[in-house]
């Protein structure tokens, strides 16, 4: 029979699925018949038309698309019945952090390159850092770099480093974080704040896998892993022109969106539990449990700031505590409340002047942008269409220091993504 896989990743002829023997260890062999981007079958590209046998669990990689082989259901049944599946199929009936987990674990073991996609906040470091630590690549580099921190000169020079000389104050050579990422991972986050040509020379670093130091003549291989975060719609960059649509669809082979904590309210106290073993103030301290009521508080919340809001209410209330549990009376009272109607939204006094009123709405809409870009000052100024001096003069008249909004929390460990079935998946 004849399957199709919608993907402009996969050709109209791209492989051949051919059942083993009865009697071997093989389930399947798979032949790439000429598919333009190749097949790979463990993380290894195979030649062309040269059979490979495959067996449960490998993972073939048909251009952008992923392929997971089971066994047949009936045993008795020869291996030619057997069942392909797509690793991204949803199951509706599954918790959404098990999905995720799932998709992350058949992920890790390719080569593609994955967008990380959800709100600010969500724990798409952690889940990048998942991935990196299941792959082939786990004894190689994970190096981050946040793609709203730099502007634009500063942040080319950041990834492909530069040669002595390369500019005025080049005064040594330095090697760049794709360079250095070099049979590791390269996690860039906020994707969505380079510019256009940045773009293009990232593609070609993707297509070429090779740079150019900045200042230098000389041609330099390099053998990465990139995944890519954003918490924006890139689709509607794409249809704006904010965003080049080859780069976008070589970014985002394989998407993974992590839901909002509001969504699995039930891992509040799996988070809370990693969050007090991986602080040092809590461990410095002997605190490693909350009481049940403070508990209850956490989990009645709806967190808007997702995780890192979380870790930030954490990370107070281990400042105030004395004893070895973290009580309900040292959570920040304007911070945790019970989530209602009215509590969602942000109460204004108006019987101020209209003076005072402007002022203390223009200092809360600059602290939720700077909340949404952790402090970035060219995202937020973009964002609130005003030029950088001015956020500058207005944050320093507010007595917001960017300091304040950038990324905190102890490093949780991985098994914050534990999953099931993932997402979206094509029949093989």
């Amino acid at each position: 029979c004849e399957i199709v896989i919608d993907l402009p990743s996969v050709s109209r002829r791209h492989a051949r699925l051919c059942g083993a023997p009865p009697g071997s260890d093989d389930l399947a062999t798979i032949e790439d018949i000429g598919g333009m981007n190749g097949v790979r079958v463990r993380g290894q590209r195979i030649p062309v038309g040269q059979p490979v046998p495959v067996r449960p669990g490998d993972v073939i990689e048909l251009g952008g698309a992923i392929v997971v082989l089971h066994p047949p259901r009936d045993r008795g049944a020869p291996s030619a019945g057997a069942i392909a599946r797509a690793a991204a199929q949803r199951a509706s009936d599954e918790d959404p952090m098990k999905a995720v987990d799932r998709l992350i674990e058949v992920v890790a073991q390719s080569e593609l390159s994955v967008l990380l996609l959800g709100e600010t906040g969500v724990g798409k470091s952690y889940a990048a850092e998942a991935i990196h630590a299941r792959s082939a690549r786990a004894n190689g580099p994970l190096l981050r770099l946040n793609c709203a921190a730099l502007p634009e000169a500063l942040l080319e020079g950041e990834l492909f480093g530069y040669e002595r000389g390369a500019f005025t104050g080049a005064v040594h050579d330095r090697v760049g974080k794709i360079e250095l990422s070099s049979g590791g991972t390269l996690f860039l986050d906020e994707i969505e704040s380079i510019s256009l040509n940045m773009q293009l020379k990232l593609l070609r670093v993707l297509e070429e896998r090779e740079i150019e130091r900045l200042g230098g003549n000389r041609r330099i291989k390099v053998n990465m892993r990139v995944i890519a975060a954003t918490n924006v719609d890139l689709e509607a960059l794409v249809a704006n022109g904010s965003m080049r649509e080859d780069f976008y669809y070589r970014i985002n082979v394989v998407p993974i969106r992590i839901p909002p904590l509001r969504d699995r309210i039930e891992d509040v106290p799996l988070l809370v539990a990693e969050f007090l073993r991986n602080s040092p103030l809590a461990q410095e301290k002997g605190i490693n449990r909350v009481s049940n009521r403070a508990l209850q508080q956490l989990m009645s919340y709806s967190w808007p700031g997702n995780v890192r809001e979380l870790g930030n209410v954490l990370e107070r209330s281990i400042l105030r505590t004395s004893g070895p549990m973290i009580r309900e009376v040292d959570l920040p009272g304007n911070d945790v409340k019970k989530t209602s109607d009215s509590s969602s939204r942000r109460g204004f006094d108006y019987e101020v002047p209209l003076k005072e009123f402007l002022r203390r709405a223009e200092k809360d809409y600059l602290g939720h942008v700077l909340r949404k870009y952790r402090g970035g000052i060219n995202s937020s100024a973009k964002h609130a269409l005003v030029d950088a001096a001015t956020l500058h003069r207005k944050m320093k008249s507010y007595g917001l220091r960017r300091e304040e909004f950038r990324m905190r929390g102890s490093k949780a460990d991985t098994p914050i993504f534990q999953m099931s079935t993932p997402p979206n998946s094509t029949q093989h």
